[in-house]
């Protein structure tokens, strides 16, 4: 049976309940691009979910409702990140992640290529540290962010990190004033950046002249 999956690199797993088991049997073929969306992991071990989500070079990842990660499956998930990973790429809809290590999570987060966090709880801490890391140096080249407020963010650490980006999506983040005009400040210096979406943020504040350039 495994060997009819020789050739599939990528699955999607939609609305179904997942065990441990389903996922060492995934771990064992050349998968290597997952979307699990809207499934019950509740009856996965963190340990085959770590090792699986690790394993793999792009993974999308929702829970169904009603259900949650538990914090050991996040903790080990993200340790297992920050240590050593095969992940390029990473998109968490709506995973609560505020238990997760700050640290962690800041190490994990920035040692991927593209990333897309959703709703994710994140504490002041959690934002904060993520950018401080990122302004200092990242692997990310894509960064779409969504329904995470930002506000909390010190604009020099923000503007400075994002515009070393290639690809930037902040959408519903309350963006403040003083952020956003640093952020195109720092762009008519000179920027990485090709793709920009500041969707759902106040840029009235930003002066025209530099929007211009």
């Amino acid at each position: 049976g495994m060997q009819r999956l020789a050739s599939i690199s990528y699955i999607c797993c939609l609305h179904g309940e997942l065990e441990s088991r389903h996922l060492d049997m995934i771990s064992k073929t050349s998968i290597r691009h997952m979307d699990i969306s809207g499934c019950d992991l509740t009856r996965v071990w963190p340990e085959a979910l770590a090792a699986l989500v690790n394993r793999m070079v792009s993974l999308s990842l929702s829970t169904k409702a009603g259900t949650k990660l538990s914090d050991p499956q996040k903790i080990q998930m993200f340790y297992l990140m920050s240590e050593k990973t095969s992940l390029r790429e990473l998109e968490l809809l709506f995973i609560d992640l505020s238990e997760v290590s700050v640290n962690i999570f800041s190490i994990a987060i920035n040692s991927l290529e593209k990333v897309s966090l959703k709703g994710n709880n994140l504490t002041v801490e959690h934002k904060v540290q993520l950018f401080q890391v990122m302004a200092r140096g990242t692997k990310i080249k894509e960064l779409k962010m969504m329904k995470n407020d930002l506000n909390s963010v010190p604009y020099a650490d923000l503007a400075e990190s994002l515009n070393s980006l290639e690809k930037v999506e902040v959408l519903h983040c309350r963006l403040y004033p003083p952020q956003t005009e640093a952020l195109f400040e720092e762009m008519s210096k000179g920027t990485t950046i090709c793709d920009l979406n500041l969707k759902f943020n106040i840029l009235s504040s930003v002066n025209p002249e530099i929007l211009s350039l």
